[in-house]
C-alpha cells in the first residue's frame, strides 16, 4: 500500500471513529485475467486488496470485530472495461458503512481525496 493510501485510509479511520458502525471492505479489479505466483485469479487479488485496507484500520485502532471484506473480482464494475483509465476504475476498494447512510458521504470523501 502507498503512502498516500495509508494516509486516505487513516481519513477514513478517523471519520469511522465519529460513528460506531460495521463496516465492509470491498475489494474489485478490472475484467484484466491475473495469473502469477502470489495472485493465481482475480477473486484472491480483490479479497486481498480489501484484507490490506481492513489491515491498515485495525492496526489504526478499529474494532476487528466491526469489519468484514469482500472481494467481488471483475464482477461489479463501475464502468465498463473498454480502456486502461476504465480499467483503473474498476481495480479499486469501497469501504462501505453497513448502516447505508453513510456510504454516499464515504465514497464522496474517497473520491475527492483519490484526485
Amino acid at each position: 500500500m502507498t503512502v498516500v493510501g495509508n494516509d486516505l485510509i487513516k481519513q477514513v479511520f478517523d471519520l469511522l471513529q465519529e460513528f460506531n458502525c460495521n463496516v465492509k471492505i470491498e475489494g474489485h479489479t478490472d475484467n484484466s485475467p491475473i495469473r502469477t505466483e502470489q495472485f493465481i485469479s482475480n477473486w484472491e487479488l480483490s479479497a486481498a486488496r480489501a484484507a490490506e485496507v481492513a489491515r491498515v484500520l485495525v492496526e489504526a485502532g478499529f474494532p476487528s470485530t466491526q469489519l468484514s471484506i469482500e472481494g467481488f473480482t471483475q464482477y461489479r464494475p463501475k464502468v465498463p472495461n473498454v480502456s486502461r483509465q476504465a480499467r483503473a476504475t474498476n481495480s479499486r476498494v469501497e469501504i462501505v458503512y453497513q448502516r447505508g447512510s453513510a456510504r454516499k458521504h464515504m465514497v464522496d470523501l474517497l473520491r475527492r481525496n483519490s484526485r
